[in-house]
């Protein structure tokens, strides 16, 4: 999780980096790997100086498996980032991020997914 700072996700073809989003303070990235238990086919690079939050693969493993209050907060986090990143992702190249979000709201109504909640996350 990014504390402080800019970290950019890029998925590398050959000579070419395509980016594919920026997590800022409160994002989080890399975790695909510890859900799916494959390699992340992105690398992150940081733009400017990062202070980073690590979190251990069993920490992640029992937040993300267990039934906890914790763990409800850790799963709602982690929902709201990859919605996030679909959402930068399927925006298409050059719109700005409020069309994005009227793209998203397509989706979300096409696909039935439930209105997202909008309640703060307390650590």
């Amino acid at each position: 999780m990014v504390i402080n700072g800019a970290v950019e996700k890029v998925l590398v073809r050959g000579d070419r980096r395509i980016r594919i989003g920026l997590a800022g303070p409160g994002r989080s990235f890399g975790y695909e790997g510890l859900i799916d238990g494959k390699p992340s086919p992105a690398h992150a690079i940081a733009r400017e100086r990062a202070v980073l939050l690590v979190l251990p693969k069993d920490a992640f493993a029992r937040l993300f498996e267990g039934e906890s209050n914790e763990s409800l907060m850790f799963l709602d986090v982690i929902n709201r980032d990859l919605a996030a990143w679909l959402r930068e992702a399927i925006r298409p190249q050059g719109t700005p991020r409020g069309q994005a979000d009227h793209v998203a709201e397509r989706w979300r109504r096409r696909c039935r997914v439930p209105e997202p909640r909008n309640r703060p996350v307390a650590w």
